[in-house]
C-alpha cells in the first residue's frame, strides 16, 4: 500500500510539474511577442535610367548617395575591444571631423547607451561606402559589424547643366504628376520597378534592416539622336546672337537631312535677371 502512495505521489508531482513547464512555455512566448521589435513594408525605390547621347554620352544620369549608420551592440565584446582603435583611426583618415580618438569615444558611448542606429556619415558616395565597407569591424557585414549602409537616396543629375534642360525636361515628385520632355515622354522606360524591403521600429523613428523582400528593377537607358558636340556649338552660338541682339528668345534646331534624326535642340529665353535660360520649348511650344 504504502508503494502504491508513493507512486500515485511521484506521478502527480510529474505531472504538475509538466503543467509548469508549459504555462511558463507559453509565458515566455507572450513576453517575447511583446517585446518584439515591430516591422513594416516599404517600397524599395529604383535606379531609375540614363538618358544618352548617340555616342552613348550620358546627358541625365542617376547619382546615388548613402546614409552610414551603426550599430554597435552587435559586435561581439572581444572584437571590439581588439578593433574600435583601427575602425576608429580608418575613420578618422576618411572623415577629418573628427581625430581616432574622438571616433573611438563616439562609438564606445553610442554601445555603452545601447544606440543601434549611430550615424556615421551623410550623402556618402558609392566609392567611399566600398572602402567604409572594408574597414576593421565593419568588414564583418552588418549582422556581425553593425554597418547599416543601405538607406540611399537616388537623385538626377544633368552633366551639361542648361544643355538642353527643356528637351530633357523632369517628372515631378511633388504629387502633381506634371511629366517634361524625354524624362516625361519616355518615363514608362525610365521608372523601373518598385521592390519591397523591411523597416524596424526604433526610439527615433523607422530604419532599413537591409532585408529586401523583392528586389528593385532599374530602369532602361534611352538612347537619343542628340550629339552632345554639335550641341554644345549651338547653344553657344545662339546665345552669342541673342546677346548681341538683346533678343528675348531664340531656338536652333540641327537635323541631319538624310535621316531626319535631330542632332541638336537649343531654346533660350531672356530671364528677369538679364540671363538666358532653358526655360521653355520654343522649337516645338511655338507656332
Amino acid at each position: 500500500m504504502t508503494v502504491y502512495v508513493g507512486f500515485v505521489l511521484i506521478m502527480l508531482l510529474v505531472l504538475f510539474k509538466t503543467f509548469t513547464i508549459q504555462m511558463e512555455g507559453k509565458s515566455g512566448m507572450l513576453s517575447d511577442d511583446e517585446d518584439k521589435i515591430p516591422t513594416r513594408i516599404i517600397k524599395r525605390k529604383p535606379r531609375r535610367g540614363e538618358i544618352l547621347d548617340v555616342n552613348f554620352t550620358p546627358l541625365v544620369t542617376s547619382v546615388s548617395y548613402y546614409e552610414i549608420h551603426m550599430d554597435p551592440t552587435v559586435v561581439k565584446e572581444d572584437i571590439f575591444n581588439d578593433k574600435i582603435s583601427d575602425l576608429a583611426k580608418g575613420l578618422a583618415q576618411m572623415y577629418t571631423t573628427r581625430s581616432a580618438r574622438e571616433w573611438g569615444n563616439y562609438i564606445r558611448l553610442g554601445r555603452k547607451r545601447g544606440n543601434r542606429y549611430l550615424k556615421i556619415r551623410s550623402k556618402v558616395s558609392n566609392e567611399e561606402r566600398r572602402k567604409l565597407a572594408e574597414l576593421p569591424i565593419f568588414n564583418l557585414g552588418r549582422m556581425k559589424g553593425g554597418l547599416i549602409d543601405n538607406d540611399v537616396t537616388v537623385t538626377r543629375k544633368k552633366p551639361y547643366n542648361e544643355l538642353l534642360r527643356r528637351t530633357l525636361g523632369y517628372v515631378s515628385d511633388d504629387g502633381r504628376g506634371l511629366k517634361v520632355g524625354l524624362e516625361g515622354a519616355y518615363d514608362d522606360y525610365l521608372k523601373g520597378e518598385y521592390g519591397e524591403e523591411i523597416e524596424q521600429k526604433i526610439s527615433t523613428g523607422w530604419k532599413r534592416t537591409g532585408q529586401i523582400i523583392n528586389e528593385a528593377v532599374e530602369g532602361a537607358d534611352i538612347v537619343t539622336s542628340i550629339d552632345i558636340e554639335i550641341q554644345e556649338v549651338a547653344h553657344s552660338e545662339l546665345l552669342k546672337q541673342l546677346e548681341q541682339h538683346e533678343a528675348k528668345h531664340g531656338c536652333v534646331v540641327v537635323m541631319d537631312v538624310k535621316t531626319g534624326f535631330v542632332k541638336a535642340i537649343v531654346n533660350l529665353s531672356l530671364g528677369k535677371d538679364g540671363n538666358y535660360y532653358e526655360s521653355y520649348n520654343q522649337a516645338i511650344g511655338t507656332k
